[in-house]
């Protein structure tokens, strides 16, 4: 895996989505310093930590990991690919309020959907 396109790609998602570190490390059970090295690139996060994370911002693995530059899965409705370009057009400070708003509609649900996968325990560190 390109650790750098994967880091990359982790910090503009956190950004975009407006999340903190500390919230995305609970949400995928690891430490807040090991959130802050797979987005620095000094840390892999195990298969279990990247499928969560394709999860919690709706992409797959594979752009996660730099092959394919697809962010979102095929086979979104009209509408769905719609709301997603009109989301994308929006400056971040606008996007930031919708996510707030949606966040404070759905509650915690927005994180809290991703706690059914198993739990993380084959993360490494790069050699």
């Amino acid at each position: 895996m390109t650790m750098m396109v994967l880091s990359n790609r982790l910090r503009w998602l956190r950004k975009r989505f407006g999340y903190s570190q500390a919230a995305l490390a609970d949400a995928l059970s690891v430490s807040r310093m090991a959130y802050t090295q797979y987005e620095s690139g000094r840390r892999e996060p195990g298969l279990n930590t990247l499928m969560r994370l394709a999860k919690i911002y709706s992409v797959s693995v594979d752009y996660l990991l730099g092959l394919s530059d697809l962010s979102h899965p095929p086979g979104l409705s009209v509408r769905e690919s719609f709301l997603l370009s009109q989301l994308d057009r929006l400056a971040d400070g606008r996007r930031q309020v919708v996510f707030q708003v949606l966040q404070h509609q759905l509650g915690e649900q927005i994180l809290s959907d991703t706690h059914g996968l198993p739990e993380d325990s084959d993360s490494v560190t790069p050699s």
